[in-house]
C-alpha cells in the first residue's frame, strides 16, 4: 500500500462516523437509489466510470480516489487542487470551491460541520499527501540530476577515451606534435643538393630554388594546420563533433602526404634530368597557386581573420585539402616506379620516410 492510500485510508478510518463522510458501499447505495436529491443518484453514469477507485466520499458528492477527487464528471488529482480546498463561504450558505472555481458546491445545512470537516481534511488529509509529493518529487528531481550526472560522467570518459586513442594514433611519441609532420625532409634534401640545384638554375635559366621555397612554405602551413586540428581535439566536447573532426584530421594527412610525396618526388626528378615528370607535377602545384605569393598571402588572411570561429578553420582546411587531392589526383604510375629512386635519395639526407609504405598508404586511403 503506498503512503498516499495509507493516509486516505487512515483518515476515512479516523472520521467514518461523521455523518457527511459516506464509504465506497454507502456511495454506491446512493448510485443505485431512485427519485433520490443525491448527487450521487443524480449523476450515477459518471461517478460509475471510476467507482472502483473511490476510497470515500462526502455526502454532497464530492470523492477521494488513490489519487485525487471526483466530483461528477471531473476528476483532478492531488497536484492539480493543489492539495487544497477552497471554502469561499460559511454564512449564509456554505460555499466551497475546487481547482480554482472549476467546481464549485453551494450547501444549506451543517454549515459549521462542513467547514470543520473541510479544515479537518486540509490538515489531516491534504497537507501530509502534499508533504509525501513534495518529498517525492525531490526524491525523483536528486534522482534525476544523479543519473543525468552519472550519464554526462560516463559520456565524458568515453570521449576521453577516444581522444585518447586518437591522440595514440597520430603522435606515438606523445611529445605533442603529430608524428607526420616531424621531419623537414622536403627542405633537407634541397640543402643536400643545392649545388646542384644552383647548377641547373644557372644552365636552365629557371629559378628552381625560389619555386622550392614557396613550396616549403606551402608544405609548412599545411603541417600548422595539421597541428592546429591535432591541438583543438582537446576542446571538442562532444562523440560528433569527434568523429567529424577525426574525418577531417585524416583527410588532411592523406592531403599532406599526396602534397610531400609529390614534392619529393618532383625535387628528385629534376635531379635525375626527368623534366617531363617533373613539369608534370609542377604544372599540377601551379593550379593550386602554391607559387603564387599573392593567392598564398590572400589565403593566410583568410584563415587568420577567421580567428576563433573553430569551425570555420576546419572547415576551410577541409576545402584546402579536396584542392589537393582533386589537383594532384591519384599518384601517377611514374612516382609508383621511382620509389627507388625517392628511397636513395630520402637515404642521403637520413629521412625516417618510408616511401614504399607512404605510398601503398596513400593508395588504400583513395580506395576507401
Amino acid at each position: 500500500m503506498s503512503e498516499q492510500l495509507k493516509i486516505l485510508t487512515e483518515f476515512y478510518n479516523n472520521n467514518k462516523d461523521n455523518k457527511l463522510i459516506l464509504s465506497k458501499e454507502e456511495i454506491k447505495q446512493k448510485m443505485k437509489k431512485w427519485l433520490s436529491t443525491s448527487e450521487y443518484s443524480h449523476y450515477k453514469n459518471e461517478y460509475d466510470k471510476y467507482y472502483d477507485e473511490i476510497i470515500f466520499g462526502l455526502d454532497d458528492g464530492l470523492c477521494f480516489t488513490g489519487k485525487g477527487v471526483g466530483f461528477r464528471e471531473n476528476k483532478f488529482t492531488f497536484s492539480e487542487i493543489n492539495y487544497s480546498i477552497d471554502i469561499i463561504r460559511v454564512h449564509p450558505v456554505f460555499e466551497y470551491s475546487i481547482k480554482d472555481g472549476s467546481v464549485k458546491l453551494s450547501l444549506l445545512s451543517n454549515l459549521k460541520k462542513r467547514e470543520e470537516l473541510l479544515i479537518n481534511i486540509k490538515t489531516k488529509l491534504l497537507d501530509p499527501i502534499k508533504k509525501i509529493e513534495v518529498e517525492r518529487a525531490e526524491y525523483d528531481e536528486r534522482q534525476r540530476i544523479i543519473a543525468e550526472q552519472d550519464k554526462e560522467d560516463k559520456r565524458l570518459i568515453h570521449l576521453s577515451h577516444s581522444k585518447s586513442q586518437l591522440i595514440n594514433e597520430l603522435d606515438k611519441d606523445r611529445n605533442g606534435t603529430i608524428d607526420i609532420i616531424e621531419g623537414d625532409d622536403f627542405n633537407l634534401l634541397i640543402k643536400k643538393h643545392q649545388r646542384k640545384i644552383i647548377e641547373l638554375e644557372r644552365n636552365d635559366k629557371i629559378q628552381y630554388t625560389k619555386q622550392f621555397i614557396k613550396l616549403s612554405n606551402f608544405i609548412n602551413n599545411r603541417k600548422e594546420d595539421i597541428q592546429d586540428l591535432y591541438t583543438s581535439i582537446y576542446k571538442i566536447q562532444d562523440h560528433n563533433s569527434l568523429n567529424e573532426y577525426i574525418k577531417i584530421i585524416k583527410n588532411t594527412i592523406h592531403s599532406y602526404e599526396v602534397l610531400l610525396v609529390n614534392s619529393i618526388s618532383m625535387v628528385c626528378f629534376l635531379l635525375e634530368d626527368d623534366l617531363f615528370n617533373f613539369y608534370t607535377i609542377y604544372e599540377k602545384l601551379d593550379k593550386l597557386n602554391i607559387f603564387n605569393s599573392h593567392a598564398e598571402t590572400q589565403l593566410l588572411n583568410k584563415l587568420s581573420n577567421i580567428e576563433d570561429k573553430l569551425d570555420a578553420v576546419i572547415y576551410s582546411i577541409d576545402a584546402m585539402n579536396n584542392s589537393i587531392v582533386m589537383e594532384l589526383g591519384m599518384l601517377s604510375m611514374d612516382i609508383e616506379n621511382s620509389t627507388d629512386i625517392l628511397s636513395t635519395h630520402l637515404k642521403e639526407i637520413e629521412s625516417s620516410i618510408d616511401i614504399n609504405t607512404v605510398v601503398t598508404g596513400i593508395k588504400l586511403f583513395q580506395r576507401i
